[in-house]
C-alpha cells in the first residue's frame, strides 16, 4: 500500500519509513505523485490540526493514504512560543539560522533554569474516504468530510543553550539541550536524538496504534 509523505525534508522521510514498513506501506514522497510544489496553508492553532490539514490535503489529491507531522518548540519562558509558528518565527518559512537566532535574542540573558521547553511532533495518518472498512485501525477517527484518520503525540524536555553548538541535525537542534544531557542535538549524534526524538515519539505513538488495529 503506497503511503505519500507530506514532506519533501529527507530527515522526516527516513524517519517515518523506519517505523512504517513494517506494517506493509510504500513510503514515497510528494514529488512521486506530481505533489512537490504543493505545500497547504497550515491555519491550525494546534499541532494536532496542522498536522490533519496536511496529511488530508496530499491525500485528497493524490487518493493514496497520506502521513505528515507538524512540530516545532515550545519554550515555557516565551509564553508557549514559537509554537506552531517555529518554521517560520522570523518571518520567512524554513529560514532556520534566522528563526534560532531570534530565539535566542528573545531569551537574552534568561537564567538557565528558567530557558526551560521542549520539542512537539503530532504525526498523522489520513486514509482515502472511500477506503473499506478494515483496511484501517477500526478506532481511526473520522473528518467531518469522511476521512478516516490516526494521530500519534510525541514530546521530548530539554532546555535552550545560550549559544548554537554543533551542525547536526536541522532546524533548532543547534540550540536545543535535551533532558539528561549536557550537550545539544546538534552535536549528539544521529542515532542518539532519533532513539529519544519528539517525532521518534509520536512515530511510536502511531506505531502503537497501527500493531493495535491492522
Amino acid at each position: 500500500m503506497k503511503l505519500i509523505a507530506a514532506t519533501g525534508n529527507a530527515h522526516k522521510l527516513i524517519e517515518f519509513e523506519a517505523i512504517t514498513k513494517d506494517f506493509g506501506f510504500e513510503l514515497l514522497p510528494k514529488d512521486a505523485v506530481g505533489l512537490g510544489g504543493f505545500d497547504p496553508d497550515e491555519p491550525g492553532e494546534t499541532f494536532a490540526e496542522n498536522s490533519l490539514i496536511k496529511a488530508k490535503a496530499i491525500c485528497e489529491k493524490c487518493g493514496f493514504p497520506s502521513i505528515a507531522d507538524d512540530s516545532g518548540i515550545v519554550v515555557d519562558a516565551l509564553g508557549g512560543a514559537p509554537g506552531v509558528h517555529s518554521a517560520r518565527y522570523a518571518g520567512e518559512h524554513g529560514d532556520d539560522a534566522a528563526n534560532r537566532l531570534k530565539l535566542l535574542a528573545e531569551l537574552g540573558d534568561t537564567p538557565a533554569a528558567e530557558r526551560t521547553g521542549r520539542f512537539c511532533s503530532v504525526v498523522t495518518i489520513v486514509w482515502p474516504k472511500d477506503t473499506p472498512e478494515g483496511a484501517y485501525p477500526f478506532f481511526a477517527s473520522v473528518t467531518d468530510d469522511g476521512y478516516p484518520y490516526i494521530q500519534g503525540t510525541g514530546y521530548v524536555e530539554g532546555h535552550i543553550a545560550f549559544e548554537e553548538s554543533g551542525e547536526n541535525g536541522f532546524g533548532y537542534d543547534s540550540i536545543f539541550i535535551p533532558l539528561g544531557f549536557s550537550e545539544t542535538f546538534g552535536i549528539l549524534p544521529s542515532d542518539t536524538k532519533n532513539a529519544i526524538s519528539h517525532r521518534a515519539n509520536a512515530l511510536l505513538a502511531v506505531r502503537s496504534q497501527l500493531e493495535r488495529g491492522l
